[in-house]
């Protein structure tokens, strides 16, 4: 990022005001130099973002190594032809290979979670049994806020309706029931 110190503005603004004493001019043209350097601010986000890109895209295809130096040359190319200094895309690749690591080393390092549904105080003791384990306890109740929410289904049917007529067939003896 651009910082504009105070020698920036004794130098360059002050002399605007003293020799030309016109308030006007020198607000708009300080209200220009700062719009100058939010542009610049802005370019310089959006680069780096798009190397980012480029190195995160390099580093997580399945490339060959030979491949993978191939492409690294490329993005070099690229912000040497932009003239864009490459410590600043070397420095950019350092901290996105080791914010990737730092991501492989916590994945290995989770935790395996067993639920248990709480009916009574017996489970604490069943699980009491994993506690030298490496595997963490979870509780779930049985009665939840959506069973309580949720409306009743009533049930429309008739008594009329209830009445059923079945046949069933013995299967050895080809007899039927008809209830």
């Amino acid at each position: 990022m651009l910082i504009v110190d105070h020698c920036f503005i004794y130098n360059v603004c002050v002399p605007y005001i003293w020799v030309l004493g016109s308030c006007w001019f020198v607000l708009c043209t300080l209200y220009y130099m700062f719009c100058v350097l939010v542009y610049i601010c802005l370019l310089l986000i959006w680069v780096m973002a798009a190397y980012r890109y480029l190195i995160n895209r390099m580093l997580s295809l399945p490339l060959s190594k030979e491949k993978e130096k191939e492409e690294w040359n490329k993005i070099l190319t690229i912000a040497n032809n932009n003239k864009f200094p490459t410590h600043q895309i070397k420095k950019l690749k350092t901290q996105i290979t080791q914010k990737n690591s730092k991501n492989v080393n916590t994945n290995q390092t989770q935790n395996k979670w067993a639920i248990f549904t709480y009916h009574s105080p017996i489970i604490r003791k069943i699980t009491n049994l994993f506690k030298q384990t490496d595997i963490k306890i979870a509780f779930r109740n049985i009665n939840t806020i959506r069973q309580i929410i949720r409306p009743k289904l009533q049930d429309n049917t008739q008594d009329h309706d209830k009445s059923v007529i079945y046949k069933l067939i013995c299967k050895t003896c080809n007899k039927g029931y008809i209830g």
